[in-house]
């Protein structure tokens, strides 16, 4: 019997007692508000900010202190590094997709200075050399096609690093 009030106030609190708000009020609502809700919001873009856009400003001291920091600064120039280096790597992937070849070429030439009885003194041998090889793995398991993408995805990281490092400076 002591739990009883307990259990009737958890019953009482989880009951709603606001009332009921008539529909005319609720309609009136927009209306008493006034601009507040009935407020225009620009459209939002998806859109990548073009290259230059501090130029909005048009601001001679701002654009030559943006141009003069994009120009000099170092991280800047270490993620376009790092691009070079990661679209590299994309392009050696992708020459696994064609056969590889190896030609090797050579020329020996020796002088025998101790004759031999069946030659004579002084001999000159000359020889040549030559190979030429041709191999293509075929991608059943998919390895080659694999590191082709993620040389790829390497490769927009680094391109996304080296935009947003642009964007950051100009900032």
């Amino acid at each position: 019997m002591r739990g009883l009030p307990i259990i009737a106030g958890a019953f009482v609190a989880a009951c709603s007692f606001t009332p009921d708000m008539p529909d005319a009020v609720v309609a009136d609502a927009p209306a008493a508000m006034g601009e507040f809700v009935t407020a225009s919001v620009a459209p939002v873009s998806t859109a990548k900010p073009e290259g230059m856009w501090w130029r909005l400003y048009d601001d001679d001291a701002l654009n030559s202190y943006v141009t003069k920091a994009l120009a000099q600064n170092n991280d800047l120039k270490a993620a376009a590094a790092n691009l070079d280096r990661v679209l590299a790597t994309l392009n050696e992937s992708r020459s696994e997709y064609i056969p590889s070849t190896d030609v090797t070429a050579g020329a020996n030439y020796e002088r025998d200075e101790r004759p031999l009885p069946t030659q004579p003194a002084n001999a000159e041998e000359l020889s040549f050399s030559s190979g030429f090889s041709l191999s293509y793995e075929i991608d059943l398991f998919g390895r080659v096609r694999n590191s082709v993408a993620a040389a790829r995805a390497d490769a927009r990281a680094a391109q996304a690093a080296l935009y947003n490092t642009r964007l950051t400076i100009a900032a």
